[in-house]
């Protein structure tokens, strides 16, 4: 679903009178398990944006690659990198990132629309709100390039929403229901895609007589 915008960030947008920045949110946790929040954003100023204080890191981060969103159930992978310079430093902002329980945190990246004569002060609204899970971190070497901590991430409609995804077997849809047999015959043909409400018998290659109705489907991922 599209994200819903104001008026004013609307006729911004369309106007073309805006300037823009990148806020990011990484919601770590500390070593005894509380809530150990980062947020940084790509100015040179702090600032307070929703009640939280973003540090300023300039262009000492980035996003490698482009921001990709789908509506199927396919991750959809997203990479950061900050300036390795400072990663032994467990007061800089990636240092205390490093200290922190990352692994599978939500993280969140908004683009935040400004009003371009401000000097980056004053701010119209949020152009775009990605949301994702931090998966892994690490600090190539010996390409010559600068030093950088590269940081993956993924989202995906159903990371978004943080939901437990399993396949879908016909004994379990049985422990649901134990007159549904909509997956019974879904290990004959695994490699073709069958509408819901599509008779085995309209199947082609389906084996004559075995009188069943019930309908095939490709082994799918369900909600718990």
């Amino acid at each position: 679903m599209p994200l819903p915008l104001d008026t004013d960030t609307r006729n911004a947008l369309a106007a073309r009178e805006i300037a823009s920045a990148w806020l990011l949110e990484l919601f770590c946790e500390s070593a005894g398990g509380s809530p150990a929040t980062l947020r940084a954003w790509n100015q040179t100023e702090t600032i307070t944006y929703g009640g939280s204080d973003f540090s300023a890191l300039g262009d000492a981060w980035g996003i490698s690659g482009e921001i990709r969103a789908g509506a199927d159930l396919v991750a959809e992978p997203l990479t950061f990198w900050f300036d390795g310079a400072v990663q032994l430093d467990d007061a800089s902002f990636v240092g205390r990132l490093l200290d922190r329980r990352w692994h599978q945190r939500k993280i969140r990246l908004r683009q935040l629309l400004l009003v371009p004569t401000s000097n980056f002060a004053t701010t119209i609204g949020v152009g775009l709100d990605w949301r994702g899970f931090m998966d892994t971190i690490g600090a190539p070497e010996g390409d010559g390039g600068p030093s950088r901590v590269v940081l993956s991430c993924e989202s995906g409609t159903f990371r978004a929403r943080a939901r437990n995804m399993t396949t879908v077997t016909d004994r379990d849809q049985r422990l649901r229901d134990a007159d549904d047999a909509c997956f019974r015959n879904m290990a004959v043909k695994p490699f073709q895609d069958i509408p819901f409400g599509t008779s085995w018998s309209n199947v082609p290659g389906s084996r004559g007589g075995s009188g069943s109705s019930a309908p095939y489907v490709q082994p799918s991922l369900f909600n718990r």
